[in-house]
């Protein structure tokens, strides 16, 4: 990016405040009340600190014209005593509301947020919000599958003696990730405890000081919260997440494709497979989950959703009202016409009429049958 950046000597009081906030030297006063120079603009990397600092509005950068510089009455500053109050009295909340969090009372958390300082000025943290009941369910649900796997992981018989070794510290969740399935299941979500709205903050996968940059973002949010009567948790661990979610909602990806998957664990018990033990027993995950997913792809820009699972073919015939993989399919080839679905790890029995009469009358299901030969009798 290509941009202006000099002083405007007709103006300019020498005082050197510019060249003092510059964090690249790229502003320049050699000795105290001499003329500024802009030596190297190219290593300028956009804070804007030059402009906000100069009393005279000297400084003409191309990024901050005079109109987008606005002066703050300081005196509108929480006092010290103020400040120091809140800090002392914040705590963890989770004893949320069930009435939903107002429109503006967010847009004010997110706009604090936003104004959060960012490693060398990136800003390239976003947020998603998300109010919508049944995607908040899908969160918690997902989370809790997530802990269930680790679980399972943990406390099978052929990886303990491995795991106990490499990740002893793992094995004092296992109380508290069984204790959150069964409050689940009893309709006591511990994971969102019945909050109302929900703001992930992300940053692209490649940006080294996401974190970092998410925290600060973060507790500019949260104190924003706290002014404004909003009960919020404060965050006992952080995570860098996977592929990173952009402002949409959606995943962003490099790639043109995706994977979703659909159920996991497998009842079978081959003798030369382990994932029974390690995966668990089968389970589909319901419809609902498994088009959210692919909905957040699509709205990334991906054209292909695989569909993948240990079997495949098996999908929905475990709930309480029986589906097939066939209606799956036909159900998100209808819904996302622009996106192409291809369905990997069938085993011979799933490939059934009602899955290849499927295939045949939706052109963006891919007529693609991967049937792993171990399985043929």
């Amino acid at each position: 990016m290509t941009f202006t950046l000099e002083i405007d000597a007709a103006t300019c009081i020498r005082c050197g405040k510019c060249a003092k906030v510059c964090p690249s030297q790229v502003i320049v006063q050699q000795e105290p009340g001499g003329p500024v120079s802009v030596p190297r603009p190219a290593d300028c990397i956009r804070c804007g600190h030059c402009v906000a600092v100069c009393p005279t509005a000297s400084v003409r950068h191309g990024l901050f014209p005079p109109e987008t510089v606005h002066s703050a009455d300081r005196t509108l500053l929480p006092s010290p005593e103020a400040l120091m109050l809140l800090c002392r009295t914040r705590r963890s909340n989770r004893a949320f509301s069930r009435k939903p969090v107002p429109h503006e009372k967010l847009l004010q958390i997110l706009e604090a947020a936003h104004r959060a300082p960012t490693a060398s000025n990136r800003q390239q943290v976003a947020f998603t919000l998300v109010t919508d009941p049944e995607k908040l369910r899908f969160v918690s649900r997902f989370t809790l599958d997530t802990f269930t796997a680790v679980a399972r992981k943990l406390e099978n018989p052929l990886l303990r003696p491995l795991l106990r070794r490499i990740a002893p510290d793992a094995y004092r969740y296992l109380p508290s990730f069984h204790r959150m399935q069964r409050e689940y299941e009893r309709g006591n979500d511990m994971i969102l405890r019945g909050a109302t709205a929900l703001i992930l903050i992300h940053t692209p996968r490649d940006n080294a000081f996401g974190t970092i940059d998410s925290n600060l973002a973060y507790q500019n949010g949260s104190l924003m919260a706290e002014a404004l009567g909003v009960e919020l948790p404060l965050p006992g661990a952080c995570a860098v997440c996977g592929p990173s979610d952009n402002a949409a909602g959606g995943p962003q990806t490099a790639l043109p494709y995706a994977y979703v998957k659909i159920s996991d664990g497998c009842d079978r018990f081959c003798s030369y497979c382990t994932i029974p033990f390690i995966r668990g027993r089968y389970r589909s995950f319901p419809l609902e989950r498994v088009r959210a997913e692919v909905a957040a792809h699509a709205a990334a820009g991906v054209r292909e959703v695989v569909l993948i699972a240990q079997d495949t073919g098996r999908w929905g015939e475990d709930f309480e009202e029986p589906s097939t993989l066939a209606e799956l399919v036909s159900t998100l080839a209808e819904e996302f016409p622009d996106v192409w679905l291809r369905v990997m790890y069938l085993q011979p029995e799933g490939v059934t009429d009602d899955y290849l009469e499927a295939v045949a009358a939706h052109g963006n299901v891919c007529p693609y049958f991967d049937i792993p030969l171990q399985h043929v009798d």
